[in-house]
């Protein structure tokens, strides 16, 4: 089944899905991480408000997206060996 995970991974974007059982938003919605840069995230709000109406009932998100646009100052991956 297609969800707006593929398409964002189609178009070049890793994303993490998790899970949330909080009251902040409504329980059981999936929550997706993305790390885009600027310049970026008004074409990634728009993949996931145009590919979710084009996907309907087998999108991930259907009628509840709530998408939060947050400034990282550092963003730094470290593999650690032992």
């Amino acid at each position: 089944m297609k969800n707006i995970t593929s398409v964002l991974i189609k178009h070049g974007y890793s994303a993490t899905e998790i899970g949330n059982n909080g009251e902040f938003l409504q329980y059981g919605d999936a929550v997706l991480l993305l790390g885009v840069e600027d310049e970026e995230a008004d074409r990634v709000v728009h993949l996931i408000k145009d590919e979710g109406q084009k996907l309907g009932d087998s999108c991930l998100f259907q009628n509840r997206v709530k998408i939060f646009i947050m400034p990282m100052n550092l963003f730094e991956k470290v593999n650690v060996k032992k």
